[in-house]
């Protein structure tokens, strides 16, 4: 990964995000994505190992657990934290519920007080209400924004002006 990294930062990278947060099996198999959240001292040392290899921010991407029953990513923040990571995104579902069930931002605002940098919330953002709402819930600073993009990739100008565009398929189109 360090590697990588490397190479990302001579090519152009203003940051490395390290993606915790796939819950597809064919990362997971192979000890990647979502699998780390049950391993907090190993994702510390993967961004310790980073932050020894690169100078611009460093992130990560999370969801509350691999299970509902037991979430780990406040563990798993902290030690990314402990370790050099610059910010925490986190997804408010486990790699179980997968995109089953909406968002925990109150969860999102847990991790938010548990660590010192900040905390980006991911899932379920699709127009200015939903931003203002969980950003409320949250208390978290900044959101992200993913598979809505996909819908209505005009969804930024939305989020950006607080107001929910009413486009016509040919304005859909120059989006």
């Amino acid at each position: 990964m360090a590697k990588a990294a490397v190479m990302a930062v001579e090519r152009g990278a203003d940051f490395i995000d390290l993606n915790l947060g796939c819950p597809l099996d064919a990362i997971t198999r192979r000890g990647g994505g979502a699998v780390l959240l049950e391993r907090p001292r190993r994702v510390g040392e993967i961004v310790a190992t980073l932050r020894a290899a690169v100078e611009v921010p460093i992130s990560i991407k999370v969801r509350t657990g691999w299970r509902d029953e037991k979430p780990t990513a406040i563990p798993v923040a902290r030690a990314a934290v402990d370790a050099g990571a610059d910010a925490i995104i986190v997804h408010g579902r486990s790699r179980a519920q997968r995109y089953r069930r909406p968002t925990d931002w109150a969860f999102i605002g847990e991790v938010r007080a548990a660590v010192e940098v900040p905390v980006i919330g991911n899932g379920d953002i699709a127009g200015p209400a939903d931003l203002n709402e969980k950003r409320a819930l949250s208390g978290c600073d900044g959101v992200k924004v993913a598979r809505a993009a996909l819908v209505k990739p005009w969804i930024f100008g939305e989020l950006r002006e607080g107001v929910v565009r009413d486009l016509s398929s040919r304005e859909r189109c120059r989006s």
